[in-house]
C-alpha cells in the first residue's frame, strides 16, 4: 500500500514528503516483524503440542499396563508405581496446557489477527469447559465458556459453526449422561 501510494500517478495522492513515506515503509516493517515473531512463537508451541500428546498417549499405554497388573495382583507394587507414574504425567500435561495457554496470549500480543492462536486459544477453553463439566462445577463452566467466547467471536464464520455443534452435542449428551445415572443424594 505504501507502494501504490507513493508511486500514485496524480501527485496529490502521493506522500507529501519522503519522511511521510519513511514512516509509512518503517510501519509495514514493523508489522511484518511482528508477525514473524508471532509466527515464531508458534512454531514454539507445536513442539510443546508435540510433549502434550506424548504424555497423554503415555499415560493411556501406563494405564492399561498398571490396570492389567491389578487385575492379576490387587497390590502389586509395581502397578502402584505405574499409577504414581500417570499423576505426575497428568501434572506435567498440565503445565505444559499452562506453558501453551501463556505462550498463545504471547503471540497474540505480536498479532492478534492470527485466526490460527484464536482458534488454539478455543480449544483449549473449551477442554477447560468440558473438564469442569465432567467434575459438575457450574460456576468454572460458566467462566471457562466465557473466556471461549472471547476467542469464538474472532473465528471465521465456518471455525464457529463447527464449535457450535461441538458444544451442542456436547450438552446434549452431558444432559443424557446426567439423566441415565440420576442426581447425586447430598448436592
Amino acid at each position: 500500500q505504501a507502494c501504490e501510494q507513493a508511486m500514485a500517478r496524480i501527485p496529490s495522492y502521493r506522500y507529501e514528503s519522503v519522511t511521510e513515506l519513511a514512516y509509512a515503509i518503517e510501519q509495514w516493517l514493523d508489522g511484518a516483524q511482528r508477525r514473524d515473531k508471532a509466527l515464531q512463537i508458534l512454531e514454539g508451541i507445536k513442539e510443546l503440542e508435540r510433549q502434550h500428546q506424548e504424555l497423554l498417549h503415555d499415560n493411556k499405554q501406563l494405564l492399561h499396563r498398571a490396570e492389567e497388573e491389578l487385575v492379576q495382583q490387587v497390590n502389586s507394587e509395581s502397578a502402584w508405581n505405574k499409577w504414581n507414574t500417570i499423576q505426575e504425567n497428568k501434572e506435567k500435561a498440565n503445565l505444559l496446557m499452562l506453558e501453551m495457554e501463556q505462550q498463545l496470549h504471547g503471540a497474540l500480543i505480536y498479532d492478534s489477527q492470527l485466526p490460527y492462536i484464536h482458534e488454539k486459544l478455543a480449544h483449549i477453553e473449551y477442554t477447560s469447559y468440558l473438564e469442569a463439566s465432567r467434575r459438575e462445577d457450574t460456576h468454572a463452566k460458566k467462566r471457562y465458556l466465557r473466556k471461549f467466547q472471547t476467542y469464538f467471536d474472532v473465528l471465521s464464520q465456518q471455525q464457529k459453526e463447527y464449535w457450535q455443534r461441538k458444544i451442542q452435542s456436547h450438552e446434549s449428551s452431558f444432559s443424557f449422561a446426567k439423566e441415565k445415572r440420576g442426581s447425586f443424594v447430598g448436592r
